[in-house]
């Protein structure tokens, strides 16, 4: 049966989610919805690529146009998270992906196609034309024990302690857990902890359209210490999986311990639902995050993103190691956060 390569639409999004939720290999980030909530907030136009044989979805491959005049044209997938890159059936259908990928970013003038695997997919063949690039960011999962088992059994002593510690702040009554899905109360943690590092937050409009996109299969916890909140999460739920996926919180929740509950809570919650992969998404390897993450026993899974050179002579690096970002990102935090929220709902689009 012949293989073809379409540009999906909206009347694919059903057919698509159905593919990407039977393919273990596919993540949260390849799902449709993506497309849509990303027009919405940024305004940048989908090319999300479907394989097809004899009538059926075999390969995904979902990429947003990134047109910014900061960082130039590019096709990436999933812009502005951190997973995606090919779903396939098996190697030719991948590799068609690829291809097709790059003659569509040939017409549109990008710089390159970028495929942000969170499965650690092999370098798409082409020779020159693609380069992988590993030793930035690590991805830390933990398999959920089945209901009834005793889970914190299987993290180590040190974390075990700090956890037990937060238990006894929440039955003290110091600490309180809250599931409202309260978006307002998590933007206001989530932009001082960006501003804290540096960073642009998305615009409320991008959490807005978070939330109408995927519904149920997100959800909210706070932690409050009296009255006050000190940290929010926000989690994404496929399949069979959890990922805590953006946090906020104040200066003092560490010291609180209100990360430990919250984070406790949610890997609990999820073992009663009857999960199986707890995944604690990525970090930047040698980061403060990643460091946290490796105290609760979780081994960190090196990933590779993919770059296909179109334009571009080099693999680029817009992240904090280049010093022109690393630089703005130290002039950043010292804005007033007003200011900073309202120039990051303007900047946070050019960053994908």
């Amino acid at each position: 049966m012949t293989l073809t390569i379409d540009l999906a639409s909206d009347d694919d999004a059903a057919a698509w989610d159905d593919y990407v939720l039977a393919n273990p290999l596919a993540s949260f980030f390849h799902r449709y919805g993506w497309a849509r909530l990303i027009k919405a907030a940024y305004g940048y136009a989908s090319v999300y690529l479907v394989a097809r044989q004899g009538g059926d979805i075999v390969g995904v491959l979902p990429l947003i146009f990134v047109n910014s005049p900061l960082t130039g044209k590019a096709l990436i997938s999933t812009a502005f998270t951190v997973g995606g890159g090919i779903v396939a059936d098996d190697g030719e259908t991948a590799n068609a992906l690829a291809a097709a990928a790059m003659a569509r970013g040939k017409a549109l003038g990008v710089n390159y196609v970028e495929l942000r695997s969170d499965t650690g997919s092999v370098v798409p063949a082409g020779g020159d034309l693609w380069h992988a690039r590993a030793g930035l960011h690590a991805g830390f999962t933990l398999s959920i024990p089945p209901q009834g088992t005793d889970i914190l059994t299987a993290i180590p002593r040190k974390r075990r302690a700090e956890i037990r510690k937060s238990l006894g702040l929440a039955g003290d009554g110091a600490l309180t857990i809250c599931e409202k899905p309260e978006v307002s109360r998590f933007l206001q943690l989530y932009r001082a902890s960006l501003h804290a590092l540096g960073t642009p937050v998305f615009p409320a409009r991008y959490l807005e359209a978070l939330v109408v996109q995927f519904g149920d299969d997100i959800g909210f916890t706070t932690i409050l210490h009296g009255q006050k909140p000190v940290v929010s999460l926000l989690s994404f739920f496929h399949r069979d999986q959890v990922l805590p996926y953006y946090v906020g919180a104040v200066r003092e929740a560490r010291a609180l311990r209100a990360f430990d509950l919250v984070y406790w809570h949610q890997l609990q919650r999820a073992q009663e639902n009857g999960l199986a992969i707890f995944d604690f998404g990525r970090s930047k390897i040698d980061s403060g995050s990643f460091g946290y993450k490796k105290t609760w026993g979780l081994t960190p899974t090196p990933l590779t993103y993919c770059y296909g050179l179109v334009r571009a002579a080099t693999v680029p690096q817009i992240n904090v190691n280049n010093p022109k970002y690393a630089l703005a990102s130290r002039v950043w935090r010292h804005l007033p956060l007003p200011i900073a929220t309202m120039g990051g709902a303007i900047l946070a689009r050019h960053f994908a």
